[in-house]
């Protein structure tokens, strides 16, 4: 007796893209087919949106999986503020007093890699 036991479908967790980014998504490999969201076909999809991303496949006997990853945007928990001082005043900006005019900032690497 032979029994099959087809692969079982894994988009994985559901993430988060940085800003402007892209999300490459794999599809568990070993089905006959596989159809995205956006009708393309390939085991491999890049999400370019965020949003809800699915894919369908089949497998050898015709069984039918689907899985959906839901992808968000990572939004700074930082902004750009701008801060007025007067002549003579001093401020302290990442440990170190700062009494000169100017524009300081500072890049973060926060969630999931994404810049702050």
């Amino acid at each position: 007796q032979v029994v099959y036991d087809p692969p079982l479908l894994d988009l994985g967790p559901d993430t988060i893209m940085c800003g402007f980014g892209v999300v490459s998504l794999l599809a568990t490999p070993g089905f006959e087919s596989y159809m995205w969201q956006d009708g393309s076909t390939d085991p491999s999809y890049t999400a370019t949106e965020p949003g809800a991303h699915w894919v369908t496949v089949v497998d050898s006997c015709g069984g039918v999986q689907s899985d959906t990853l839901l992808i968000s945007v990572y939004s700074s928990a930082l902004s750009a503020d701008t801060l007025s001082l007067c002549s003579g005043d001093t401020i302290t900006l990442f440990g170190t007093p700062v009494s000169q005019p100017g524009e300081y900032s500072a890049l973060f690497t926060g969630f999931n890699g994404c810049d702050s």
